[in-house]
């Protein structure tokens, strides 16, 4: 494996189980790390509240928790179809009063896992978690693909696992579903972590860990659940 660069379509649900409390309305969470989120706010929405560098309180339901915490705008950008994306930057680290506790988010991650239907040419399955996490797979689980965030992690039964990073190139149109919100297709770069780097060996064990967690304490059904999680072994 080594800084291999390919490109793939992907649905994305962007209405999700985070949302964010803040100038009395409630907006939805895009993306969501320890350090930042992105939020996703509407044309009816006053673009100038959200000045780059102004300061905001608010409070970030994720996890099934409502956590109070200070925030920064560190960039705004319009969004495909009006609205915009704006970008913060939590003032203290999330957790870092003790309110989540960071051992147990691979198992909160896994448990909040349920399938979402969408349309794809391969067939594969999806299965949508809080804080972006996705798990697509074909129906015998002998491909599997796990995002978190700007992280993924591919098993194949031939290849093995192999690590990565991700990142969003396009973002396409999108289609409501009543039941999981806005439904949206983006196209991603997938790039192979380099195998070369002394670390990458303990970096990808640590992931795999983080995925086995994960999987265990999901809902995925039988066989596929055990089909995947024999691919880590």
């Amino acid at each position: 494996m080594g800084n291999e660069t390919e490109r793939r379509r992907f649905p994305r649900v962007i209405l999700g189980h985070e949302h964010f409390r803040a100038n009395g309305r409630l907006y939805a969470v895009l993306d969501l790390s320890v350090s930042g989120m992105a939020l996703r706010i509407s044309d009816t929405d006053d673009f100038g509240t959200w000045a780059v560098g102004r300061r905001l309180q608010g409070t970030l339901g994720v996890l099934g928790k409502h956590v109070s915490l200070g925030v920064v705008v560190r960039n705004v950008a319009s969004a495909p179809g009006g609205g915009g994306i704006v970008g913060l930057q939590f003032e203290d680290p999330l957790g870092t009063g003790g309110q989540i506790d960071h051992s147990q988010w691979p198992e909160l991650w896994g448990a909040q896992l349920r399938p979402i239907p969408h349309t794809a040419a391969s067939g594969e399955l999806w299965f949508h978690g809080g804080a972006g996490v996705d798990v697509f797979f074909n129906a015998d689980a002998r491909l599997v693909l796990i995002l978190m965030g700007d992280r993924f992690i591919r098993l194949t039964e031939k290849g093995g696992a192999e690590t990565g990073s991700t990142k969003r190139t396009v973002r396409g149109g999108g289609s409501v579903d009543r039941d999981n919100g806005v439904i949206q297709w983006e196209e991603r770069e997938l790039t192979a972590d380099s195998s070369s780097r002394p670390e990458a060996v303990t970096q990808t064990a640590a992931q795999l860990a983080v995925a086995k967690r994960l999987l265990l304490s999901s809902k995925i059904p039988e066989p596929a659940r055990g089909g995947m999680l024999s691919l880590l072994r």
